[in-house]
């Protein structure tokens, strides 16, 4: 487990800037900034649903109770039918409740609204740091772990999104072709392959003729090795 830490440590430390890296970054914010879109709108339709149960619930409620404390004095003489009338508000409340409680609309909400929030500060952040100049930046090693690794908590956590959402955001944002969307959204996306960019310090090796091994220059990105031993 430690040697894992120190080669990740080690791979961070000689990663550097370059064109594809920082296109991953705007194209990760961007995924983000549209996550948070579909996030937020999939809690306002789920807080609607809600609403529509726990109103009723809430007057059923209400009326069950004025009912039964003035049952007496509103059916005097027609106890069956105050008893049938309380009955039948109760039943219609539990029923009401406990379809809220199936459903879960009020968990699946709070769940939208914190993916929301986080998906947002994750673009926020993103955006500020590819804002600076590159010598005024995180450390690029550093900074990719660290969107790494909350783009995938996210993914992780973030409940499903309702296919009228998904629908929705797509006929909104159909029009903009140049922002990278999620592959929720997007179905299948490809995977870009690394080419070297001509305004990058491009990572080489060159051979020494005394040794003839390969000397790494300092803004090389150096991946970590393992070796196995023979058995």
């Amino acid at each position: 487990m430690g040697d894992t830490d120190k080669d990740s440590q080690e791979l961070a430390m000689n990663i550097h800037w370059t064109v594809t890296l920082e296109e991953y970054f705007a194209h990760t914010g961007e995924k983000a900034n549209c996550l948070s879109w579909v996030h937020k709108r999939s809690e306002q339709i789920f807080n609607r649903q809600k609403t529509y149960i726990d109103l009723p619930v809430a007057i059923g409620s209400a009326v069950t109770g004025f009912i039964s404390v003035g049952s007496t004095t509103m059916f005097a003489g027609q106890q069956q039918i105050s008893s049938i009338a309380i009955g039948a508000a109760s039943l219609a409340v539990s029923i009401l409740n406990t379809i809220g409680s199936y459903f879960g609309w009020a968990k699946r909400a709070e769940g939208h609204r914190i993916s929301a929030i986080h998906y947002a500060k994750l673009y926020r952040y993103i955006s500020v740091e590819m804002s600076l100049p590159r010598d005024e930046r995180m450390a690029p090693g550093a900074l990719l772990k660290y969107v790494k690794d909350q783009y995938d908590r996210l993914a992780e956590i973030s409940p499903l999104l309702p296919d009228s959402v998904i629908s929705e955001f797509k006929s909104r944002f159909e029009k903009y072709t140049d922002i990278s969307k999620p592959e929720e959204a997007n179905g299948l996306n490809k995977i870009d392959i690394f080419v070297p960019n001509p305004n990058d310090d491009v990572p080489t090796l060159q051979l020494t003729p005394i040794s003839g091994k390969a000397e790494r220059r300092p803004s090389e990105l150096v991946l970590p090795t393992t070796t196995k031993s023979s058995s």
